[in-house]
């Protein structure tokens, strides 16, 4: 089901993550991998992202750099995917750059050794000479110093992934502060949120007398929740959804009922309350689970489904955050502490398929 995932989120050797994907149709030129490059794969060992890479193709040519010469290595991470590349610029100083090609089922990019070193990128429309690591500053670097996530070079063709760090509001930017510089301060932050954050921003909708048609069975979306028949006919319309759907007259919806997102195919929204849920479900785990205040039980819930057969799951490198790590409620003995931890800082990525064949 994977067909291609997001994974290289910095340039430089990130143990754990994996580069996936599907066959293409020009993935039968793709030479296979060599014994060295299957063993190294196959070891049962703490690897790199292009260690996992066992299809990876990789070339190297002189250049001139402002700083004199050098050595640029073009790395393939995986020529079935065809989507992103690690070019190492080596010149007394190594320097790393994550490319991303901008069209990877139609465009190749290969390290020319022809004449000066550069990069050759081949389409439809004929073949591109581009070295992006010449001049002063040089386009690479240009594109580095810009400081977002996606810069193109060589006229749009391939683009410069850059690592960019999370924004921060000023409450976060309190609370980490007050958790760093001031003794106690995590016991501050704790009153702070019990005492005059709790339940500021919860959700209730408004009541609403406006039809709303309900996602029928087989339509592709998920199941209806199980709720109250006393309340199967609530309709709300929630102030701070923020995404459009169809067939929600006036944006009203019927608490557990799915709604397609307005163009978003495959996409599904639904909003419930957990005093309009069937009795049965909110008794059915007494003995491990609390009981809801009030104020809990008549905040709406939000809910977004994906049909995985319209998306690929991947994951990516997320923002800065210093404060993901292990709840204190975990005991020690549950927690990894290996590098072979999963990462928590990685996020899930959606990635729409191309239509199956």
């Amino acid at each position: 089901m994977v067909r291609r995932s997001s994974v290289f989120g910095h340039v430089v050797l990130i143990a754990g993550l994996v580069l996936l994907g599907p066959t293409l149709s020009g993935a039968d030129a793709v030479p296979p991998a060599s014994s060295e490059r299957k063993a190294e794969y196959r070891a049962e060992t703490e690897k790199s992202v292009l260690e996992l890479q066992q299809f990876r193709t990789e070339d190297s040519a002189p250049i001139e750099t402002p700083r004199g010469n050098g050595l640029a290595t073009l790395v393939q991470l995986n020529p079935a995917i065809n989507a992103w590349l690690l070019l190492t610029l080596d010149d007394g100083r190594r320097a790393n750059f994550h490319l991303e090609n901008a069209d990877p089922g139609a465009r190749s990019i290969r390290l020319s050794h022809e004449g000066p070193a550069h990069l050759v990128i081949a389409d439809a429309l004929g073949e591109h000479a581009c070295a992006p690591w010449t001049g002063t500053p040089s386009a690479l670097q240009a594109a580095r110093d810009a400081a977002r996530p996606y810069v193109p070079l060589c006229d749009g063709r391939i683009f410069l992934r850059n690592p960019v760090r999370g924004s921060r509001t000023g409450l976060e930017w309190t609370t980490d502060f007050l958790r760093d510089q001031v003794w106690g301060g995590e016991s501050i932050v704790g009153f702070i949120r019990r005492n005059f954050f709790r339940d500021l921003f919860a959700e209730h909708g408004t009541p609403s007398q406006v039809g709303s048609a309900v996602a029928s069975a087989g339509d592709g979306s998920p199941a209806l929740a199980a709720t109250d028949p006393a309340a199967a006919d609530t309709l709300v319309r929630p102030g701070t959804l923020g995404i459009a759907l169809d067939n929600a007259p006036a944006g009203a919806v019927r608490l557990g009922s799915w709604y397609p997102a307005t163009g978003l195919p495959g996409v599904y929204v639904s909003a419930v309350r957990p005093n309009v849920l069937a009795p049965a479900i909110l008794t059915s785990a007494r003995a491990r689970v609390n009981a809801l205040d009030q104020v809990e039980s008549a905040a709406l819930d939000f809910l977004v489904a994906f049909d995985l057969h319209s998306f690929d799951v991947g994951f990516e490198l997320g923002t800065d955050h210093p404060r993901l790590g292990w709840s204190d409620r975990t005991v020690r003995r549950r927690r990894c502490a290996t590098r072979r931890c999963p990462d928590p800082t990685a996020s899930p990525v959606l990635h729409r398929s191309s239509p199956r064949e």
